[in-house]
């Protein structure tokens, strides 16, 4: 049996990027621009005000699923072993039945990881639109072939029905990989887009107070060129997350993990160039 541990590698990625980045930031936003920015904290990046509930009761039933799996994988390679080494009726019978406990315990991790994927991707403002609806509906329809798949191995009685489900498995796992790193992509770019903007509407606010209130010209000139300086910053991110969000269409999908940690690493640099900015406006308040 192919062992899939695609769940376990995106459950990491997507515990970085599920906590939306500009609640990292947020606070010194709010400072340089002389209030606190209302929804940066308090809506932490998301629409549904109960998502903090839904995401720690998901978190908590995929741990709980988790922990099946790993023991019924581990009496399933167990069993194993002991069937190629004394191959009775009785061992072939509890290798047979092993496999399929852990058949349907890794398909019922992976409905519970896919909703937690499904819950941030809804509740990500930055997300684009179209964009959104593709993750959410990709997402959904890997659930509905998990859930018939969970099925079919819960009914598999004999080595036959067994392998057939393992095909079964296989002909949905790249898809599975492809659409769940899509997807911690989307959430990671629209959290770093949200930061983008919330950064753009402090700026054009602070310097207009600026322009409104500095008497001194020596000074207003040379805050004037850190505008300039954060502007071509900006521009340049601008241009940077377009051409990300351009990445991330359908095509990207046959990319999967390998496409998603070269992804990370451009995140990092957007990341990068948005704390610059943000320490920029703190130098030009001083």
């Amino acid at each position: 049996m192919k062992r899939v541990n695609i769940f376990i590698f995106c459950l990491a990625a997507s515990l970085v990027f599920a906590r939306p980045v500009h609640a990292d930031v947020s606070e010194t936003l709010a400072t340089i621009s002389g209030q606190i920015v209302e929804d940066s904290t308090a809506s932490a990046g998301t629409i549904d005000p109960t998502f903090n509930q839904q995401m720690a009761e998901l978190k908590a039933k995929y741990r709980t699923q988790l922990a099946d799996y790993r023991e019924d994988e581990r009496l399933f390679i167990i069993a194993k072993q002991q069937n190629t080494q004394i191959h009775t009726l009785a061992s072939l019978e509890e290798a047979v039945q092993r496999t399929r406990n852990v058949l349907v315990s890794r398909d019922q991790v992976l409905e519970t990881y896919i909703e937690m994927l499904r819950l941030t991707v809804s509740n990500t403002r930055g997300i684009e639109l179209s964009q959104k609806n593709d993750s959410l509906d990709n997402l959904l329809a890997l659930q509905q072939s998990l859930k018939q798949h969970e099925i079919e191995s819960e009914s598999a009685v004999d080595r036959t029905k067994i392998a057939a489900a393992v095909v079964t498995f296989d002909s949905f796992s790249d898809s599975l990989d492809n659409v769940t790193a899509q997807a911690i992509a989307r959430i990671g770019l629209g959290n770093l887009q949200e930061v983008y903007d919330k950064t753009q509407t402090i700026k054009d606010e602070v310097r207009e107070n600026i322009e409104a209130k500095e008497q001194n010209p020596f000074t207003l000139a040379q805050k004037r060129r850190g505008f300039e300086e954060i502007d071509r910053t900006l521009t340049d991110l601008d241009g940077t997350l377009r051409t990300m969000r351009a990445q991330l269409g359908s095509q990207w999908e046959r990319g999967g993990r390998s496409t998603l940690t070269s992804f990370v690493e451009d995140l990092t640099g957007v990341f990068s160039g948005l704390s610059r900015s943000i320490s920029y406006l703190s130098e030009v308040l001083k």
